[in-house]
């Protein structure tokens, strides 16, 4: 495999070093249908959370954009029947050729992107099935960006049935099938997967590739290996890699009840509820009961059915489990410390509910504006909210033990890793700084709209990870009722 250039020069990285922070270099490896792109996606979320500034380039994605001839005649608007199995062939040699050829060319999309200064981590989605490949791939980007940049492969292994067909139904829905017949096009995606198997290597089956930096993800986080992983990016990456999970799970999020200082705008301190806090707290409490009650019932399998279908003897079919035993997760809800919080969790039965207090989960630490309201932060240090408002984010409160949003994101780090590796649903009682900063990560928002994120008193928030991405669904609290209802978006 050859050296197919780019517009970079050898010394490009080195002449911006000053500028430049770390650089990381991930590069996905796996047959198809191995859940490569979840995590891709799933990592790029949580590390541009951390505002390491992290992007992935799939290769599948320029080759959707590659005609399967070299004439510009050849139609695009039948991906599949363009890029059929058979170009995925490890003997055809013309075929492997244009393979290598658009997988080096998103390389060096990468590359170039990687040369800016804010950017941090890029991410390679695509096979590198070979150690041909992988050689090529590292050779290219040591030489483009040289001997600085972190390199980590991360390899996702399926050897879960019931997941792997799970992920190879998913496929029927993507860019390269979505319009198609199911049968056939079913039919050419596990040819695609065949042809891929005869020329796959692990990367712990090759002997050259020992001292590669290398992470594998064996279905989705039930086992991992890692190789001479080193570098401060390798290693945030590979932390939250090791917490990776795949279950079916809902994770709560809401404010505590109204307490007293509420009643009076002051900030920061811990306070008792209030009465009104009081049967909020009671309310959240049913509610959370009867939705665990609906989850279970949705899921316990006399009413499940996958949405997209097995294709079985030239038919398709949707396959339910209803004899099958759905297991029952168990539910946890997390509060601060602070009194507000506790109190809105003290209606939970602790036979049914695991109940942890949390100091991570506390607001905002307001430093020495502690106890006072915005009126006299106003009125006392005008100079101090003149700077809050320049810069929401970065901006922290004076006084010992004052933080900023970026202070609340780096304190939640280990929270984030919980709920990723939890099997449980979780709700957490928190405050609406914490409670803006989790549905930031949860919904890929950028920092400069974390302080922007409305969440009211008395909004519950229910997120469920999808092998997609999550949805999220918001109930709000009708004090006159004492229910919660769900806002239904438009």
């Amino acid at each position: 495999m050859g050296d197919f250039g780019c517009g970079l020069e050898p010394s490009g990285f080195e002449k911006r070093k000053e500028a430049m922070g770390p650089k990381l270099v991930i590069v996905m490896v796996g047959l198809p249908a191995r859940g490569k792109s979840y995590v891709s996606k799933k990592l790029a979320r949580y590390l541009n959370w951390l505002q390491l500034e992290t992007r992935v380039f799939n290769a599948g994605q320029t080759r959707r954009r590659s005609p399967v001839s070299q004439s510009e005649e050849d139609t695009r608007s039948n991906a599949y029947l363009n890029h059929p199995a058979e170009f995925f062939d490890p003997d055809d040699a013309d075929a492997v050729t244009r393979r290598d050829e658009i997988a080096l060319r998103t390389l060096d999309d990468l590359l170039s992107w990687l040369q800016q200064a804010r950017s941090s981590v890029g991410i390679l989605d695509a096979t590198n099935s070979t150690v041909q490949r992988r050689k090529a791939v590292s050779h290219r980007i040591r030489t483009k960006a040289g001997p600085n940049v972190e390199l980590l492969f991360l390899e996702s292994c399926c050897y879960d049935q019931d997941l792997l067909e799970k992920n190879v139904q998913l496929k029927l829905s993507g860019p390269d099938y979505r319009q198609h017949e199911a049968e056939s096009a079913l039919a050419d995606f596990r040819r695609r997967i065949e042809l891929y198997e005869r020329k796959y290597t692990s990367m712990d089956q090759s002997e050259d590739e020992r001292e590669f930096p290398y992470l594998q993800l064996i279905d989705v986080g039930r086992r991992v290996i890692a190789n001479c992983i080193n570098g401060p990016l390798s290693v945030q990456a590979t932390e939250y890699l090791l917490s990776l999970r795949l279950h079916e799970r809902q994770i709560w999020i809401t404010r505590n009840g109204e307490s007293h200082d509420d009643v009076q705008g002051k900030i920061g301190r811990s306070s008792s509820l209030s009465p009104k806090g009081a049967r909020f707290a009671s309310a959240l409490s049913s509610f959370i009961k009867e939705q665990r009650h609906v989850w279970e019932v949705t899921k316990s399998g006399h009413q499940e059915c996958h949405a997209n279908p097995r294709i079985e003897n030239g038919t398709a079919v949707r396959f339910h489990t209803l004899n099958q035993q759905v297991a029952r997760p168990g539910f946890q809800v997390w509060s601060s410390i602070m009194a507000q919080a506790i109190e809105t969790s003290q209606f939970f039965d602790e036979d049914e509910y695991k109940v942890r207090n949390l100091r991570m989960l506390n607001d905002l630490h307001a430093g020495k504006m502690e106890g006072l309201t915005f009126a006299d932060i106003y009125r006392l240090h005008g100079e101090e909210m003149a700077m809050r408002q320049q810069n929401a984010v970065y901006y922290r409160w004076p006084g010992s033990g004052g933080e900023s949003y970026a202070d609340v994101i780096h304190r939640l780090r280990p929270i984030i890793m919980e709920l990723e590796r939890v099997e449980d649903h979780v709700l957490l009682i928190t405050h609406r700084a914490v409670a803006r900063v989790l549905l930031a990560y949860f919904q890929e928002l950028n920092w400069e709209a974390i302080t922007e994120v409305e969440v009211p008193r008395g909004r519950v928030f229910c997120v469920e990870p999808r092998s997609y991405g999550v949805t999220v669904a918001t109930y709000y609290y009708d004090e006159d009722t004492g229910h919660f209802k769900h806002i239904r978006q438009v």
